[in-house]
């Protein structure tokens, strides 16, 4: 308090603060009335506002989130704009309420198989199927992964989206890596073991992945995500170990990026809760995939299912929430076209959407549903969201104006209730008269 009250004496002013500018009691109050308005309007625009196309999901039949019980005897399922309709299962029939519907579960934790519980959802002429997949401890155990066991949902039903992600469309700022994997990269590229990456980015990419296709998949457990990408590739090779979508990725982005290509993992990742157990329960399965810079916009390679390249109807290749986008909505998927290995042949095929197999149909749609987040992984998890840099940025601006007009206030020797105005900035403070006086 001492040394607030010497840099107010210093200032010339006491520690009383506005008294001594020449504010009264309406100064202060319109001040404040200012600060107010400025705060409603933060809370309006950073609060997650639904886009007209997240309106126009809740409008129809939608799948939102999977809550189960810690015993895994109960699931509750959201529905959006159902209420009215009824559920079948095996078991009989189950009624869907304002929000939803909950089921109950007779899954087996040491069934070794993967379990699954189908459900019929009718709701007037809408209809749709969701499937509630169980998989134990004792199925990973099976095939050497270190897990206590997920369950997820799959369904046909549209998804109510997401309405936060930390994606970002920015350029990169690095094209070449010089880290230590990047030099081994560089080793084994010259000694013919791994491909060259051209400017037929997919092209390299699909040797790549013919590359670690060749070899089997006889190993006995799952490559640690924490490798690099070219510890995972040799991993994988060598069938030391296997993968799933995340060591795809890692092992591509190391790959691209090595040749000075820029390239980055994106997580699509669902609601996820885990219960007291470690059981992992998802409402949609989570998803690690990869992009590379094209030299104008982010381009989607999807190397789990042999993908290099994704083309909506004009041609123009996607991004990552381009295709989760264009997947949601109907029209624009039967547009899609997807460029893909043939593992048998090696060659290249591209098919439109409708001429896929079901099996990969399926795995997309579940994969890069619309209820998943989108993050660059590496980005900084703490970074502030732009509501939230918003928010600063614009308090900070409302700071600044408040100070600046008490010391013009205080400089002018103006009170705003005087008609004289004095010094170079009368037009504003004529205005904030007028506010004062409302």
């Amino acid at each position: 308090m001492a040394v607030d009250a010497e840099v107010s004496r210093r200032d010339g002013l006491s520690p009383t603060g506005l008294a001594d500018l020449g504010w009264g009691p309406i100064d202060i109050r319109s001040a404040a009335l200012v600060l107010l308005g400025v705060v409603l309007a933060l809370g309006y625009l950073a609060s997650p506002v639904r886009t007209a196309a997240q309106a126009a999901s809740l409008r129809q039949l939608a799948a939102g989130s999977l809550t189960v019980s810690d015993d895994l005897a109960t699931a509750r399922i959201e529905i959006a704009a159902g209420s009215g309709g009824y559920v079948t299962y095996p078991a009989g029939t189950l009624p869907i309420d304002a929000t939803g519907f909950t089921v109950n579960l007779d899954f087996d934790p040491r069934d070794p198989g993967p379990q699954e519980l189908q459900l019929g959802v009718h709701a007037g002429a809408r209809v749709g199927e969701i499937d509630l997949r169980f998989y134990s401890a004792a199925y990973y155990s099976h095939i050497g992964a270190p897990q206590p066991g997920v369950l997820l949902m799959a369904t046909s039903l549209p998804r109510i989206p997401s309405i936060s992600s930390s994606y970002s469309t920015d350029a990169p700022s690095r094209t070449a890596s010089t880290s230590p994997s990047a030099r081994l990269w560089a080793a084994a590229r010259a000694r013919g073991e791994v491909p060259l990456v051209t400017n037929d980015v997919a092209t390299s990419a699909a040797q790549l992945l013919l590359k670690v296709n060749a070899v089997g998949n006889a190993a006995a457990s799952e490559c640690s995500d924490h490798l690099s990408g070219f510890e995972t590739f040799e991993s994988v090779v060598t069938q030391s170990c296997w993968v799933w979508c995340t060591g795809n990725a890692i092992m591509m982005r190391g790959f691209l990026r090595s040749a000075g290509v820029p390239a980055r993992v994106t997580f699509l990742q669902p609601v996820m809760s885990t219960l007291s157990n470690g059981v992992l329960v998802e409402a949609s399965e989570a998803h690690a995939t990869v992009e590379w810079w094209n030299g104008r916009a982010w381009q989607w390679i999807g190397p789990t299912y042999g993908v290099v390249r994704a083309a909506d109807s004009r041609g123009a290749p996607l991004s990552v929430p381009e295709l989760v986008r264009d997947l949601a909505d109907p029209a624009a998927r039967s547009g899609l076209v997807f460029t893909r290995v043939d593992l048998a042949t090696g060659r290249l095929q591209t098919l439109d959407f409708a001429s896929e197999d079901a099996a990969f149909r399926e795995h997309l749609l579940l994969d890069f549903s619309a209820d998943k987040t989108i993050t660059i992984v590496g980005a900084p998890s703490s970074a502030p969201f732009q509501s939230e840099i918003l928010l600063l940025t614009i308090v900070a601006i409302a700071s600044l104006s408040l100070s600046a007009a008490a010391m013009l206030t205080r400089r002018s020797k103006v009170r705003v209730n005087d008609s004289l105005v004095h010094g170079q900035f009368a037009g504003l403070v004529r205005i904030w008269s007028r506010v004062s006086r409302r």
